[in-house]
């Protein structure tokens, strides 16, 4: 509801009255049905061992690439298998105010209920596309949108501090397994490399793409002149 999406309907349990009930008032005053459920039922439904007393059924929003026309960075995601790693990928990328996120290959799919929980609802506060075409085909895409896309890789690569990364950009990730292919990273148009002290060879996916996208939300700060925020 904080970023505009509208729900169909919301369903809660018994002891959602006691936890939630400004929530509750919220939903009903939108004008969204809400429905009690008995007890139990969500635990039966939900695909946690402990759920929350709250479930709610919102439209499936689907975004093209033709879309992501913005300026600013683009993430691609390349064989991300781990749902945890794609919601915490989409978090990053909200919070640093990136044009989309590109989920391609053999990925998981950016609906899943784990997704959905581990994005704690930035899947609906930033594009999120899911291309089933492989990599090398939608790397070509975004260059020809105009895109400068580099490759993620484990070394070779420029120091992120040393790549202009404002402006239409896109990083490509490789997934955890096996990270980016030869072919992949020959279709980017450079690589870059995230500095890391030995015998530390890696990252979590994840993590490599939160650092990258916060660097690049600096160097729009620095460049638009715009001062860091002050922590409240």
């Amino acid at each position: 509801m904080d970023r505009g999406i509208d729900l169909q309907v919301l369903y809660f349990a018994p002891e959602a009255s006691g936890r939630h009930p400004e929530l509750l008032e919220r939903v009903r005053s939108s004008g969204v049905p809400v429905r009690p459920l008995a007890a139990g039922v969500v635990e039966r439904v939900a695909d946690t061992k402990s759920p929350q007393s709250v479930l709610a059924v919102a439209p499936l929003v689907t975004v093209s690439l033709d879309s992501l026309d913005a300026e600013g960075l683009v993430l691609v995601a390349v064989d991300l298998n781990d749902p945890g790693n794609a919601g915490t990928l989409l978090r990053a990328a909200e919070a640093t105010g990136v044009a989309g996120v590109v989920i391609c290959g053999d990925s998981v799919d950016v609906h899943q209920p784990k997704v959905v929980r581990a994005s704690a609802g930035s899947i609906a506060g930033v594009p999120v596309v899911r291309d089933r075409r492989d990599a090398v085909t939608v790397i070509r895409s975004l260059a020809s949108r105009g895109r400068v896309v580099l490759a993620a890789v484990g070394a070779g690569g420029a120091a992120p501090e040393d790549v202009d990364l404002t402006g239409r950009v896109a990083i490509v990730l490789g997934g955890e397994a096996r990270g980016l292919s030869s072919e992949v990273v020959a279709a980017c148009s450079a690589g870059i490399t995230l500095p890391m002290l030995e015998p530390v060879e890696s990252l979590n996916v994840a993590i490599a793409g939160a650092v990258l996208a916060f660097e690049a939300a600096r160097q729009e700060r620095a460049a638009s002149g715009k001062p860091p925020r002050t922590p409240a």
